[in-house]
């Protein structure tokens, strides 16, 4: 009996094994096909290449005086156009935006302007500010007498056309006197030839500030 008990725990523990054994060949067999491997993706940073020179100038115009010639009415004196920045999209994937701001008139005086309007003393800040224009211009070469006009107000900016690359453009500015003959006489204050006179003799510098800005204007890939 022992023998029979003996011999049955012997198959018993064969057939665990060959179980096993089994096992083992059937896991491998039915095991899915993989293959693994290794890369690397690279993405390409679209270059940035604007340049601005003179960023935020201040932009001193000296040495203007009154037109001595022209007829009442319309006597006006400018400096010319003067450049004052360049705007350069050099190698850029990209195209740039670009907006200029203009401030408002600065001047230095030896005098004091009057707030309100008055016929002794000295004439008012409306008065001198009127009598000074700044205007901007544009162009892709260095030439400013067919630059484009900007529109543009003191205090205000200009949104200007997308720059592509390897362009530059030219900024130009010019100041304009422009002599008040809306009235002569005396009693109605400060016109014309005295208004000049006292601007000459009390104002050392008129000034305004620019700056300019530019902005990314397309992607890469397009969408």
């Amino acid at each position: 009996m022992k023998q029979k008990t003996r011999i049955a725990s012997k198959l018993f523990a064969a057939l665990v094994v060959l179980t096993l054994i089994s096992c083992c060949f059937l896991g491998t067999t039915m095991a899915r096909y993989t293959s693994a491997g290794t890369g690397t993706a690279t993405v390409q940073v679209a270059k940035w290449d604007v340049s601005v020179t003179n960023n935020v100038t201040e932009l001193t115009f000296g040495d203007l005086s009154p037109d001595m010639e022209g007829t009442a009415g319309n006597r006006t004196h400018s400096t010319g156009r003067k450049l004052v920045a360049t705007v350069t999209n050099g190698k850029s994937d990209v195209t740039a935006n670009v907006t200029i701001e203009l401030g408002e008139m600065k001047y230095n005086s030896t005098a004091t302007f009057e707030e309100t309007a008055s016929t002794v003393g000295a004439p008012t800040v409306a008065q001198l500010e009127n009598l000074f224009e700044i205007k901007l211009y544009y162009n892709t070469e260095d030439s400013a007498e067919n630059a484009n006009p900007i529109t543009i107000s003191e205090g205000g900016s200009a949104d200007m056309k997308t720059i592509a690359n390897n362009t530059t453009w030219y900024i130009y500015a010019e100041v304009i006197w422009k002599t008040d003959d809306t009235n002569k006489t005396e009693t109605n204050g400060w016109y014309g030839d005295k208004l000049d006179t006292f601007v000459g003799r009390y104002v050392t510098e008129i000034s305004w500030s620019l700056s300019y800005t530019a902005v990314q204007a397309s992607e890469l890939p397009k969408t």
